[in-house]
């Protein structure tokens, strides 16, 4: 690790998520005919092809003192466990009487004491915040796949290009062969604005100071990176972060100044990149962080120093 840093200014870009919606794939065409549910998933930026255990509810539960009891099957690749989860009588609203499934199991419907359904009909992942540790099975998505859902100039939404990319569905393809046992999930992340971070650092012995090191520091401010460029740069970091299996660029070589999208981050002599999303895989936060220079030659913007060093 070098311990002298280029400028007193050294910059990073952050960008982080404001939303996640979580889709099943057999549930695009539905979505893609629903104006409504297309605007709420218009600005979405990058999607995950992940996969997890099936689960299914296999029993309807009835309110009880103690709560809604029912049981639900959870197939991995030995076999099928049966499990019964307890949704605890503080947590359920009053007029809710039971849970039953819908379609096979792989959806519920919360129904009222006329038996009338209240709520509309809703996938497992609507347990997740009554089950607690009950039912990790749900929340741990193992990603396998990492896309921009981000068209050109916005021409194309999320939706249109996960239901036309080749890559997508052949990936579709061959997890429903080689992990039957699995079940698809789609997760659309939206991010937020890029923001400039910023580190000024006189405890160390910067190579570049004075008027030089300010005209670097107003370049940046003067020459944000685009939304195009911004969000090449989240996809390729989350692919080098969780080196999916599916995906080929980027998963061991990444970042690297002959790319496309980072020669404006390398032209303006950024030092780093962080991209972070929060989720619910077996980790509830996640981030991505990467210098774009080597530390051996250049100060890492990530690190911190203890104490001062003279020149």
């Amino acid at each position: 690790m070098k311990d002298e840093q280029k400028y007193f200014s050294e910059a990073a870009v952050l960008q982080a998520t404001k939303g996640v919606a979580l889709l099943k794939p057999a549930e695009l065409p539905a979505i893609a005919s629903s104006p409504k549910a297309l605007a709420q998933l218009a600005e979405a930026h990058i999607y995950f092809v992940c996969q997890r255990p099936r689960v299914r509810l296999v029993k309807s539960g009835s309110r009880k003192s103690d709560g809604i009891r029912f049981t639900l099957n959870i197939t991995d690749k030995s076999g099928t466990l049966t499990k019964e989860l307890l949704i605890p009588d503080k947590s359920i609203r009053p007029e809710v009487t039971a849970i039953r499934p819908e379609r096979n199991g792989a959806y519920i419907v919360v129904t009222d004491t006329q038996e009338r359904d209240i709520t509309p009909m809703m996938p497992l992942e609507g347990l997740l915040p009554f089950a607690g540790d009950q039912l990790p099975e749900l929340a741990n998505l193992e990603v396998v796949y990492v896309g921009q859902a981000f068209g050109d100039a916005g021409s194309r939404t999320a939706v249109d290009r996960l239901q036309a990319h080749s890559t997508v569905q052949q990936v579709l393809a061959d997890l429903a062969h080689a992990s039957w046992w699995m079940e698809p999930v789609l997760l659309l992340f939206t991010y937020d604005t890029p923001q400039m971070i910023m580190k000024m650092d006189g405890r160390g012995a910067p190579e570049i100071i004075g008027e030089e090191d300010r005209a670097h520091y107003m370049s940046i401010w003067s020459e944000p990176l685009s939304d195009a460029q911004a969000i090449t740069i989240a996809e390729a970091s989350l692919i080098r972060y969780f080196r999916p299996h599916y995906n080929t660029h980027f998963k061991g070589n990444y970042p690297t100044s002959d790319l496309q999208h980072l020669r404006d981050a390398y032209r303006l002599d950024y030092n780093a990149i962080s991209t972070f999303s929060k989720e619910q895989p077996a980790a509830e936060h996640h981030i991505a962080q990467f210098d774009l220079h080597d530390p051996k030659e250049r100060f890492s913007f990530f690190e911190i120093r203890l104490s001062g060093r003279s020149r």
